[in-house]
């Protein structure tokens, strides 16, 4: 039988709709599922507002679904078993192996990564197994973070070099790119990201938990993305960890694109 597993605070995640800063209705690109488009084609209600398969938007980058409220008309018309695939899954993902299934919330949603970044409580899954040798160092409490990240990989680049190369990626939102500007006009050294790190250890050590499990044969994606997490922290004026986080999984995580380019560096 084939295990699925979750982090213990999966369940904790709901989305918070209209109270949400950042909707996953805006800007995206909302590709719909052929079983939806079968379901859709018997309203003519939601067909207005498709085309070519895609959730139409508006000069805003709003899904026309989307109200003022900021809520889905599409759901108080027909309720949530109506929504297709993508936005009844969104935020979630699924990696599937030959005998078990990790699933897990991502962070390009600003309340999962406010659940993420307030667990004091060690990662763990439900049900439990064991945890990957990285995880396991990485979950060292009795080193100081910084000590436990440079075990797990050490630096590649400067913070400086780091943002450079991250900025040659595919952008999307202007704030990531004056994020990176921040940190190329003002990088800070290495003794102050790992001064931040050990200072903020426990949220530090969610996110790098975080991506181990996501991207188990990826830990440079760990150990180098959480070091640029820390340098936009220390150098943005404006955005709050949250935000950064955010931000850095909307515009490197969500692209396979960009995670490609990286791995050519990287890996």
């Amino acid at each position: 039988m084939n295990k699925i597993y979750r982090p213990d605070y999966y369940d904790e995640f709901k989305c918070i709709a209209g109270d949400c800063n950042h909707s996953c209705c805006i800007g995206w690109d909302i590709d719909i599922d052929p079983v939806s488009m079968k379901r859709f084609s018997e309203h003519g209600y939601i067909l207005k507002n498709i085309k070519d398969r895609s959730m139409m938007k508006d000069k805003d980058g709003r899904c026309l679904f989307l109200n003022g409220d900021g809520l889905c008309d599409m759901i108080l018309r027909y309720g949530e078993d109506m929504l297709c695939d993508i936005c009844r899954e969104h935020p979630r993902f699924y990696n599937r192996y030959d005998d078990h299934t990790d699933m897990g919330v991502g962070l390009c949603c600003e309340e999962v990564c406010n659940i993420v970044l307030h667990k004091t409580d060690k990662f763990k899954l439900i049900p439990e197994r064991e945890m990957s040798e990285e995880i396991k160092t990485i979950q060292n409490r009795e080193l100081p973070f910084d000590q436990r990240l440079q075990m797990l990989g050490p630096s590649r680049t400067g913070a400086k070099m780091r943002a450079l190369i991250f900025k040659q990626l595919e952008r999307l939102d202007e704030d990531w790119t004056s994020i990176l500007d921040d940190i190329i006009a003002a990088p800070p050294d290495e003794g102050e990201i790992s001064a931040y790190l050990t200072a903020h250890g426990i949220p530090m050590e969610q996110l790098v938990c975080y991506f181990l499990y996501r991207y188990p044969d990826k830990t440079w994606f760990a150990t180098e993305g959480i070091r640029l997490i820390a340098s936009a922290c220390l150098c943005s004026k404006s955005k709050t960890m949250c935000d950064i986080v955010r931000l850095f999984s909307s515009e490197v995580e969500y692209s396979d694109s960009n995670i490609g380019e990286l791995e050519s560096i990287y890996a």
